[in-house]
């Protein structure tokens, strides 16, 4: 327990540095992104953010801005991973008055619905949904951490193909229920992690924004099979779009900015690194290894980017 508390004072007392450091050198940070990890929670509560069925608050006063806000929210890819994960073990329960509102079947979402697609299109020729294998439903220890196989499932293409088999009775019509909550994920996704300009969120994204605003009244009333409790998932959900949301208020609808490009909200960057420091050697490095490894890096990246300066200055003297 001392060790914990420990963690979590030192985590705090980190994040809080570098946003100051940042607002030293000119940059302000306005969310802070991290993965679900017990220390990142514990984070959260020490600070005064939650996320619960009844309450929520996603923000606390910034530190070099009183008159802004920092937002917290969890990484939106890891998110994704955690749907899939959930699903693969346990079933989601959809509220009375969604079922009715979208005209559904079932109040049922499992992913039965979707291995049974798999087994049906298998040894075809052609395949409503080639991506999928049953690799994708029965993953292994490192390809639940593959955010490509968990999006392949929560697709588009998915959902369609369920509802097409649906349609001409190759399934039953329940599956129906399991393909609108997928192309629900899906659309929260795409929204929650944009990456092209013309895919932020722009003043006028509504069917985006509709699609946030509707996921946040799903999986504030879905129940899952086994314990009946409020999930870390829904917390995590709920968190994270708040946060979108409010940062897109303050940012476009209320601010200077046109859009807000989503995709940079998301801890990609951090996880690159990682990659290129486990690339050198052993994936679990001690401290010093680590540091090693990460001057080799920069040191690296250094040289690379002084020869594009310096052809970059080449190119423009040989022009004049």
């Amino acid at each position: 327990m001392k060790a914990a508390i420990l963690q979590c004072s030192v985590t705090v007392q980190v994040t809080q540095d570098v946003v100051r450091a940042t607002h030293t050198v000119g940059l302000c940070v306005r969310v802070c992104v991290s993965d679900m990890g017990p220390a990142n929670q514990n984070m959260w509560k020490v600070v005064g953010v939650h996320s619960r069925k009844e309450s929520d608050v996603n923000h606390i006063n910034h530190p070099c801005r009183p008159s802004e806000r920092l937002y917290f929210m969890a990484d939106t890819p890891h998110l994704l991973k955690n749907i899939r994960n959930c699903l693969l073990t346990q079933s989601i329960t959809l509220p009375p008055a969604i079922v009715a509102r979208a005209q559904l079947p079932s109040h049922n979402v499992t992913l039965d619905h979707v291995r049974s697609l798999v087994d049906l299109q298998d040894n075809r020729q052609l395949k409503l949904a080639p991506q999928l294998t049953t690799a994708h439903l029965s993953p292994g220890q490192y390809q639940k951490m593959r955010v490509g196989m968990a999006a392949a499932v929560l697709s588009h293409t998915t959902a369609t193909a369920l509802q097409f088999c649906a349609s001409l009775n190759l399934l039953s019509q329940d599956v129906t229920t399991t393909a609108w909550f997928l192309d629900l994920v899906n659309k929260w996704f795409d929204a929650m992690n944009a990456r092209l300009i013309k895919a932020s969120l722009f003043r006028t994204s509504s069917q985006k924004l509709a699609s946030l605003h509707e996921m946040l009244d799903v999986i504030r009333e879905v129940k899952f099979s086994g314990k009946a409790c409020w999930k870390p998932i829904q917390s995590g959900i709920q968190l994270s779009t708040k946060t979108v949301l409010d940062l897109y208020s303050d940012l476009v609808t209320n601010g200077c900015y046109n859009f807000l490009m989503t995709g940079r909200l998301t801890q990609d960057c951090v996880e690159n690194l990682f990659s290129c420091v486990r690339g050198h050697g052993d994936a679990h490095k001690s401290p010093v290894h680590f540091r090693h490894n990460l001057r080799l890096i920069s040191s690296i990246c250094e040289f690379h980017l002084h020869r594009v300066t310096t052809k970059m200055t080449a190119s423009t003297a040989s022009t004049f």
